[in-house]
This record gives C-alpha cells, sequence and structure tokens, in this order.
C-alpha cells in the first residue's frame, strides 16, 4: 500500500513513513500534480480537502477528518484493513522516504553523539540524503505512541 499526502499533511506523512510505508510528500506540490503523482504511481491520496469528491477520474483517495495526528492515524487504520503500523517500522527514512540500508557501526562512528554510540541495535543511513538513523531514546518514545493509538 502506498499513499500521496497533500501539503496539510505533512506529520501524518512522516509518521506513516516511521511505520514503513511509502509515502509521496512534497510541500510544494499543486493538486494537480498530486493527482498526476498517485494516478502515475498507484498510491492512495490522503488529503484534507473536501474538493476531490468534484474531480472525476482520480486515484482512491481518503479525506482526513481528524485534526490531530492520532486522530489521523486511527482513520488510516480503519479505512484500510491490512494496514500495520508495526509491521515494518522505521525501515524507511522520514524525510526522503527512501528505504534505509544498515551501515556498520564502526564505520560511522565519528558521525554517532558519544552518549549514542553504546547502544545497541542497527543503525542505518538514507541512500538518498545520507541521514543516519540510530536506535535512540526517540524510537523508543515513538514506540510507545504508536503501542498507545493501536494496542
Amino acid at each position: 500500500m502506498k499513499f500521496a499526502c497533500d501539503v496539510m499533511l505533512g506529520s501524518l506523512a512522516r509518521w506513516l513513513r516511521v511505520c514503513g510505508y511509502d509515502v509521496f510528500y512534497d510541500a510544494s506540490i499543486d493538486r494537480s500534480s498530486l493527482l498526476r503523482v498517485a494516478r502515475e504511481e498507484e498510491r492512495i491520496i490522503l488529503t484534507r480537502s473536501q474538493n476531490y469528491k468534484e474531480l472525476s477520474d482520480i486515484p482512491p483517495y481518503l479525506i482526513i477528518k481528524g485534526d490531530d495526528l492520532d486522530s489521523q492515524l486511527i482513520q488510516v487504520k480503519k479505512a484500510f484493513s491490512s494496514f500495520d503500523p508495526f509491521a515494518n517500522t522505521f525501515n524507511r527514512c522520514v524525510e526522503c522516504n527512501s528505504l534505509l540500508v544498515e551501515v556498520d557501526k564502526q564505520a560511522v562512528k565519528d558521525e554517532i553523539p558519544t552518549k549514542s554510540y553504546g547502544l545497541s541495535g542497527k543503525f542505518y543511513r538514507c541512500p538518498t540524503c545520507k541521514k543516519l538513523f540510530w536506535p535512540g531514546t526517540h524510537v523508543r518514545r515513538m514506540i510507545e505512541h504508536l503501542d498507545k493509538i493501536f494496542r
């Protein structure tokens, strides 16, 4: 399942990526370009706009009603029975959506804060934007937040 979020859903796009979903998001894109991307890449549009109802020949879409992130995530879960927020957590870059690649911790030692180097777990790099990810306390907090919402 792949999504395309409109400009009003940047936080939702980021958290769907945390959950491992392929999410197109570009804050500068207009509606016609979003429709084109969704159509070409077979993505489900997630939007806050009611204006999609008036269009014909558009890709599948879901109008997100909630104002807060938790209710938006719950709405996505209710709308798509195959949505599993825990199946592939932290496998995508939350910034650019690329799949992360595991890297040797020793090879990135100079890029990690000293206090984080002692952490156990895998370290990842985004091959596109080169951002580095590791199992810091933020990961635990994010999992706890997802647990609170969905379990």
